[in-house]
């Protein structure tokens, strides 16, 4: 097991904008799209019908609940 003071940074970069996200769940096809959101932390945001999320993990248990 590595130290956390050992652990390297992984760069994690959103795709550009206008980048069309699918998914199948159950059977049934999702997609979002990444948009321009400057009040999020990335710039960008994960647009699913109606809905902007911060994150592509927030989007995902939207579209999925338990």
């Amino acid at each position: 097991m590595v130290a956390t003071s050992e652990r390297k940074h992984i760069a994690r970069e959103w795709p550009p904008v206008g980048t069309t996200l699918t998914a199948k769940y159950k059977g049934k096809s999702y997609t979002a799209q990444i948009v321009e959101v400057k009040e999020f932390p990335a710039g960008r945001g994960v647009k699913y019908g109606k809905r902007v999320f911060s994150s592509h993990s927030a989007a995902a248990k939207a579209i999925t609940p338990l």
